[in-house]
């Protein structure tokens, strides 16, 4: 798949930043056992692709952004290419990217005044709750 991410121009400069007042984010990586702990769910197989990640029900996420501008990348970044040209590049197998249908009700919107992301628990695709039958 690909992802879009986007540098938004900094609107206040950096003399309004406290720069000796931060923060870090620890994060875990966990496996399969740990999965089910947490969540309750079996583990999807892996590698999980686009399409499982579907089928469990999880959001997609868009970015109501349009009027935030975006800054362009430079050095290193402007490389910045695909696992899929890559591999083509390094004449490896390209993985399946076969298209596929996502729900509107999996795309939550972020950003704009009326929509934001939903908690939601994911649930296997073998419920009911995410069941294509029921849909």
């Amino acid at each position: 798949g690909t992802m879009k991410q986007k540098i938004y121009p900094d609107p206040h400069g950096i003399e309004v930043w406290d720069q000796d007042n931060y923060a870090r984010i620890c994060l875990h990586i966990i496996n399969s056992a740990a999965f089910f702990a947490i969540t309750g769910l079996e583990p999807p197989p892996t590698p999980i692709d686009a399409k499982i990640y579907s089928e469990y029900g999880l959001p997609w996420f868009d970015l109501y952004d349009e009027a935030k501008g975006d800054v362009q990348p430079s050095g290193r970044f402007a490389k910045v290419t695909t696992i899929s040209a890559r591999d083509a590049e390094l004449g490896e197998a390209v993985h399946d990217e076969t298209s596929f249908e996502v729900s509107d009700s999996q795309i939550k919107t972020l950003g704009s005044n009326d929509s934001r992301a939903e908690n939601s628990q994911p649930s296997s695709p073998n419920s009911h709750e995410h069941s294509p039958e029921r849909e």
